[in-house]
């Protein structure tokens, strides 16, 4: 059975403004800054131990830089002593008490970055430093030999039209010869509440444009690719996102906090948040846009061949063809899995 997935953003800071998030193109968006206490954590693991069918995973990331919390080893100590896998995902422009949250054994660590060159990357990942970037990785690698830790490393990088040539294969090469799993996949804007903007006609900010000009499959070019809207979405039905102030959003790739489906996580039963989703109408118009098969990548082997043309003479990596290759028959078995049942 597929494990139900909680993202908890621990606090409600990050170090980056990255222009495809909502941290910096949503800025006018009142979001409190939280830091969540090791005891509030705790009481939500047990909470979520206590009332979710089936196997449990913890992502101590959702919007926020999971690095910068102070109490963060001490957090997936308390995840780890109930039992439940912790995975993080961090920008990797900050060390802080990596070791020692290398210790408590995390499951998995994701980096994401998007170049090898700071050029490109500062583009992309906003007050970022690809050296720093590049010399954590270097550390990661040989904190975790030193160690004996057996957290998986994967490093997901975010291509754009400008970002597939020397960037692309000096950064495969470098995780490579770290021994860490290499993800390319293509950006798109997020979160929610952005793409709606879009498909339902309202403007976009200057910094948007110039956002969507990097892309190699643009929103509208995502929507018409899609060959069949999933009748259901994985981001609602296996996984919940809890904000640093223990409120619980509608979704991970929802940022307003007006649309919260709950004020207090531990106040509110499984079943019911699970209602609250389902009948919530953002929710909905979600799903009649098909932003929930964007969000999933859902048809990327049709990104590849839009994007293909789009950069011609440069060819799609083939790092990009095997994982739109892999995604679309995965998307096929679940689909007759769907039809059988």
């Amino acid at each position: 059975m597929k494990a139900f997935t909680y993202s908890i953003d621990v606090l409600s800071a990050c170090n980056l403004r990255c222009p495809s998030c909502p941290v910096e193109n949503m800025r006018e968006v009142p979001t409190p800054k939280n830091v969540m206490s090791p005891e509030a954590f705790e009481a939500a693991i047990l909470k979520i131990k206590g009332e979710t069918p089936g196997p449990v995973k913890i992502d101590l990331y959702n919007w926020a830089e999971p690095l910068l919390h102070p109490d963060l080893p001490r957090l997936i100590a308390i995840a780890r002593r109930h039992g439940l896998p912790v995975g993080l995902s961090a920008n990797l422009n900050a060390w802080g008490g990596l070791e020692e949250v290398l210790r408590q054994g995390p499951e998995s660590f994701q980096v994401s970055l998007s170049g090898f060159f700071q050029e490109t990357y500062g583009r992309t990942h906003a007050g970022g430093e690809i050296e720093t970037v590049k010399a954590n990785l270097r550390r990661l690698r040989e904190t975790l030999a030193r160690l004996g830790g057996r957290t998986r490393v994967r490093v997901t990088y975010y291509c754009y039209i400008d970002n597939l040539g020397e960037d692309y294969r000096r950064m495969r090469d470098l995780c490579r010869s770290l021994g860490f799993t290499f993800l390319p996949l293509w950006a798109y804007l997020m979160p929610v509440e952005k793409l709606l903007d879009v498909y339902e006609g309202r403007p976009l900010t200057a910094q948007d444009h110039r956002l969507l000009a990097l892309l190699a499959v643009g929103p509208q070019e995502a929507r018409a690719a899609r060959k069949a809207s999933s009748p259901d979405c994985a981001l609602r039905s296996r996984r919940t996102a809890i904000n640093s102030d223990g409120s619980v959003a509608l979704c991970c790739a929802v940022y307003d906090r007006r649309h919260n489906i709950a004020p207090d996580f531990l106040a509110a039963g499984f079943a019911k948040l699970q209602e609250l989703k389902y009948s919530h109408p953002l929710c909905g118009r979600c799903m009649a846009h098909g932003v929930h098969d964007l969000f999933l990548f859902a048809d990327l082997a049709a990104w590849n061949r839009i994007a293909a043309a789009r950069i011609r003479p440069r060819s799609v990596p083939w790092g990009l063809r095997r994982v739109g290759w892999y995604l679309a028959v995965k998307r096929r078995l679940e689909r007759s899995a769907l039809a059988r049942s």
